[in-house]
């Protein structure tokens, strides 16, 4: 094999890694979780985010109730919320500025509830 294709398995496989390292939902860490942040330090990578994608990917909250979600997460947020409409039922955390190069918007994750007041559905949305 050439130095130059070498090299170029070597870019990519770093890529790769690196991507991972930024963009991959992560594991529900408590300590993560509720850090104290600013706007700046958290965009870079994202941390709230991904643990909410997290969240949404292995649908560990279906089925919770309330307390559950309340205990794991914390309190939620009161309304208004800053542009996002979303039903009272609903839990709302916020995640921090949307993700992108142009993140104009917040990123929130939505805990929501069936009629037995479980978790039913666990979603990530932008304003």
């Amino acid at each position: 094999m050439g130095v130059l294709f070498k090299s170029a398995v070597v870019a990519a496989i770093l890529a790769l890694l690196a991507y991972a390292a930024i963009a991959m939902p992560l594991p529900f860490v408590s300590a993560w979780w509720n850090c104290t942040f600013t706007s700046q330090d958290h965009s870079a990578l994202n941390v709230r985010h991904r643990i909410a994608d997290g969240l949404v990917i292995t649908r560990s909250l279906v089925g919770d109730n309330r307390e559950a979600v309340e205990r794991l997460l914390g309190a939620p947020l009161k309304p208004p919320y800053n542009g996002l409409s979303t039903p009272s039922s609903d839990m709302v955390y916020y995640l921090g500025p949307e993700r992108g190069f142009i993140g104009i918007d917040s990123e929130w994750l939505i805990v929501r509830f069936d009629g037995s007041q479980r978790v039913s559905r666990v979603i990530v949305r932008s304003d």
